[in-house]
């Protein structure tokens, strides 16, 4: 893989199939609670060291 950019998964999001999803809400993801909750965990370090570290986008929590 050398970057998201030339993923074949990745170009299969379109802002087409976003405004399906919205507004259909069709392809809706289910996942549990609890494994959401894990998930969260490094999402919020990764928003928090690009917010430390001033990279462009990223809001402290």
């Amino acid at each position: 893989c050398v970057s998201c950019a030339h993923c074949p998964w990745m170009a299969m999001n379109a802002l087409q199939n976003l405004e399906q999803l919205l507004l259909k809400g069709n392809n809706e993801i289910h996942i549990e609670e609890t494994i959401r909750q894990k998930a969260v965990i490094p999402i919020q370090r990764m928003l928090d060291f690009a917010a430390t570290h001033g990279i462009s986008g990223a809001s402290p929590k």
